[in-house]
């Protein structure tokens, strides 16, 4: 019942930014993490789920859509997730209210 609901099969390894070195300094794990809870939210005006990601980025940590797509981050994921692909996903819904 529980994997129906989660998008990004991500167990929180963090082999994507430990092992990879994201050159971007982004969170993965943090953000789908967040992405996940954000998606299965019952809320529509305010988002706990934002305001965590807006502080990880206040602390130096890059955007979703910071994502250069180098595939590092990939290379050494053993759940062998997109995440280039989802960065993309996660950068519009945790960011479309910047703008």
């Amino acid at each position: 019942m529980i994997r129906a609901t989660v998008a990004i099969p991500c167990t929180g390894c963090r082999y994507c930014v430990e092992a990879s070195h994201c050159p971007k300094n982004i969170l993965i794990p943090n953000y789908f993490n967040l992405f996940n809870t954000k998606k299965i939210a019952t809320w529509d005006m305010f988002s706990p789920e934002t305001e965590y990601y807006e502080n990880y980025l206040a602390q130096g940590y890059g955007k979703a859509s910071d994502c250069i797509r180098c595939h590092s981050c990939e290379k050494v994921c053993p759940q062998h997730i997109r995440i280039s692909e989802w960065m993309r996903e996660v950068a519009k819904e945790m960011e479309e209210e910047e703008a």
